[in-house]
């Protein structure tokens, strides 16, 4: 797997094609700021002014609506009625506020994200996002599009999503895209739990060693859990008729929480994959807006959506003959 990507490029134009020479070029993974202008402009990249006279003219106007919307909060003066300078306010936050970060101003328009996924003849799988990012925006933000895995995400033995919309939550949440698209296909088709034992260590937590495997079967399903401490019970209990899941937990001392992948069915569709990740999203983000694109690496596709009526996506390929526009409905906060 590889990846090149830039964040917060200033003065340069085409950002995906500075993406592709810290790719191509580059050791790295991810250059940001100033430094990543000088690494384009090294590159032959042309360095300019970027400002038109309608983003100007947009500019003026927000500042005459004290500068409404923004994206700052919990700081005084208060950000609803005012330019600031700003300072941090005192009050703490309520959990509620924090839950409605990112999403009061996560609107259709509020962004113009192009994402991008996409498999040759010999079966390479590739994505690719592109944005100015959310529109007032506080300087130095960073969106999810330049962040592997978040608005954008490839692995050559499953397939790749690309997603649009509010960018501040999404980056939370895609990777479970791919995660549940690649154990859905990986459960189904290892031929023992040792198999995905040894397979998902390598794959995913870079490590083929455990403490100790523990197994348990039934008619129903089987629970395995990597790497657990000795001191810990690796087994727990969970009803059969609940869930066919593979779990790993403990495989190294950076993994938080564990990943689950729960209630899978054999054959999962891209479709499906974007509609649960997106669920997980509106469970504690109910206004969110945004949508996503999937696409297998044996060549199917599909899309899903939430905060708007429908989403359209353009395909491509040998049996549609050309490009061809597609639009799904979204999913409502209470499905």
């Amino acid at each position: 797997m590889n990846m090149g990507a830039v964040g917060a490029l200033r003065r340069v134009k085409n950002a995906i094609s500075v993406a592709r020479h810290v790719l191509d070029y580059t050791q790295h993974s991810l250059l940001v700021g100033d430094q990543a202008t000088e690494f384009a402009v090294a590159m032959g990249f042309k360095e300019e002014p970027l400002e038109t006279n309608a983003s100007t003219k947009i500019w003026q106007q927000w500042k005459q609506n004290n500068c409404q919307p923004n994206f700052w909060m919990n700081v005084s003066p208060d950000p609803a009625s005012t330019c600031g300078p700003y300072k941090p306010a005192t009050k703490s936050l309520t959990s509620k506020q924090y839950q409605q970060r990112g999403v009061k101003f996560g609107g259709e328009g509020n962004h113009d994200t192009i994402g991008m996924v996409a498999i040759d003849n010999r079966g390479k799988i590739a994505a690719g996002t592109s944005t100015n990012g959310a529109s007032h925006k506080i300087p130095g933000r960073v969106g999810d599009s330049p962040i592997p895995g978040a608005g954008a995400y490839a692995d050559g033995e499953v397939g790749a999503a690309a997603a649009t919309g509010d960018g501040d939550v999404m980056m939370r949440f895609l990777p479970r895209i791919l995660y549940f698209f690649q154990a859905a296909q990986r459960i189904y088709t290892m031929r023992t739990p040792r198999d995905g034992v040894k397979r998902w260590g390598k794959d995913l937590f870079y490590s083929g060693t455990s403490t100790r495997v523990g197994e348990h079967c039934s008619r129903r399903f089987q629970l395995i859990e990597v790497g657990c401490p000795a001191r810990s019970s690796c087994l727990r209990s969970r009803p059969a008729s609940s869930l066919d899941v593979v779990v790993f937990s403990g495989a190294s001392d950076s993994m938080e929480d564990l990943i689950a992948v729960e209630q899978l069915r054999s054959g999962i569709t891209p479709s499906a994959a974007g509609e649960n990740a997106l669920r997980r999203i509106v469970a504690l983000y109910p206004d969110f807006v945004g949508g996503i694109v999937v696409l297998s690496i044996d060549g199917q596709y599909g899309a899903a959506c939430h905060g708007m009526n429908t989403f359209k996506y353009s395909v491509c390929n040998q049996q549609l003959g050309e490009v061809t526009v597609l639009e799904v409905p979204c999913l409502s906060s209470d499905k």
